[in-house]
């Protein structure tokens, strides 16, 4: 499981725990300098996918230092 998070610029004020979409509100910043945007960051969770086990990386010939 990993956190997602991003600002937002929102046009009217939330509260702490509020939900947008399936992101939740988990910091509130206020106003910003002009009272023209309401500053907060969200947060979701996600599953990041699993990368194939047989996946492999040549270190051949990429510096000069493998050989």
């Amino acid at each position: 499981m990993h956190v997602q998070t991003k600002f937002l610029r929102l046009r009217r004020p939330v509260s702490l725990g509020d939900r947008i979409d399936d992101w939740r509100v988990c910091w509130v910043g206020g106003w910003d300098k002009c009272r023209v945007f309401f500053v907060v960051m969200v947060e979701r969770e996600y599953e990041q996918p699993v990368a194939p086990c047989n996946a492999r990386v040549s270190h051949e010939g990429s510096l000069g230092f493998w050989k």
